[in-house]
Formats: C-alpha cells, sequence, structure tokens
C-alpha cells in the first residue's frame, strides 16, 4: 500500500542497488549519494552503450511519456524506446531507468498488478527539497540518521565523514549499537569472521 500511495518511494539512492526513501528525503539524498553511483555505473554505461545521447533521448522520452501523472511498467518503457528509435531491454534498460533515477527524473511508480512502475519524481514528491552538501551529510534532524556506521569498517566514506558532527546519544556515542555491542565484547575475545 505504502508503494502504491507514495508514502514510500522506490530508487537506487545508496548504491545500484533498490532503497526505500520517503518521499521528502528523496531528492537530497540522491543530491548526496548520487555522483557516487553514477561512478560506480559508468564501466556499465560504457559497456551497454548508454552514452549522453542516448540518456538524454530516454530522459527526454520518459518525461513525456509520464507527465500527467502516468505511470509505465518496465515491458512499457522498453516498447516507447524501442518505437522511438533507442531499443533497449535486460540490463541496458535497467542501467538506463537508474541513469533516470540518478538525474532525479523518475522513481517508483504505483504498482500495477504485480509489475512496478516508474513515474516522475516530482509528480510522487513534489514536497521533496534539496539541501546544501554539508547539511545533506548530516541528515536533518531527524532521530536515527547518524546511528548507521558500517559494521566492517573499511575506508571512509560520505556517511562516515558526518558522523562528527552528529551529536552523543543519551548515554553513548553518536555511533550508535554497532559501537555499543563493540564495547560490550569480553577483553581477550575476537569476533568470528564469517
Amino acid at each position: 500500500m505504502a508503494l502504491a500511495d507514495g508514502t514510500i518511494l522506490r530508487t537506487h539512492v545508496l548504491r545500484p542497488a533498490w532503497h526505500f526513501v520517503l518521499p521528502d528525503d528523496i531528492r537530497w539524498m540522491i543530491e548526496l549519494t548520487g555522483p557516487r553511483v553514477a561512478a560506480t555505473n559508468a564501466h556499465w554505461y560504457r559497456k551497454f552503450g548508454l552514452d549522453d545521447a542516448l540518456c538524454a533521448k530516454s530522459n527526454m522520452l520518459l518525461g513525456d511519456a509520464l507527465a500527467g501523472g502516468h505511470h509505465l511498467t518496465r515491458k512499457q518503457i522498453a516498447a516507447l524506446l524501442d518505437e522511438h528509435g533507442a531499443p533497449a531491454d535486460g540490463l541496458q534498460l535497467g542501467y538506463l531507468l537508474m541513469f533516470a533515477e540518478l538525474d532525479l527524473l523518475i522513481c517508483s511508480g504505483a504498482p500495477e498488478g504485480t509489475q512496478r512502475t516508474y513515474a516522475l519524481l516530482e509528480e510522487r514528491a513534489p514536497q521533496a527539497k534539496s539541501l546544501a552538501r554539508d547539511e545533506a551529510r548530516v541528515g536533518r534532524g531527524r532521530p536515527g540518521r547518524c546511528t548507521h556506521v558500517h559494521p566492517r569498517g573499511g575506508p571512509e566514506r560520505t556517511g562516515d565523514r558526518s558522523l562528527a558532527a552528529c551529536p552523543p546519544t543519551e548515554g553513548g556515542d553518536h555511533r550508535g549499537p554497532a559501537r555499543d555491542a563493540a564495547r560490550r565484547r569480553p577483553k581477550g575475545r575476537t569476533r568470528r569472521r564469517r
């Protein structure tokens, strides 16, 4: 129900994988992480022949077809692109759609039976706001925005850099449950690797 009425939207926001986001947050989250996702996708864009001209043509066709509250399935979008001389299917179509998502053109639409659809982001989340990069890195001040740290550590990421700006939580630090659990582990014992 939440996907159908747009209470929750489905898009590629943190990496080339599906994520569910609130309509109010979709724009600033994609603006913050989209460039990194696009850089990750660059190899695949080249591999599938998705040059600037094809992506621009696809976005133009999608914008026109989805305007006015229309929602289209992948199959319908593939037929539309084919009809206008920009055939795409399979992974190529998936990366074209992800390009349009990262370009803030489309996001999830209301499901049509068992099929997912796409709709214009402006129509599904008209209230979505942009934030300054530093403000977006910290979040918008809601509880829980600063509680995630990658459990395996690893290289510094955009989200990790923003942790210093988050205030400590009551009775703990701003890094939340993962850090607190590590503190409770008995000395001398290491966590088993999987």
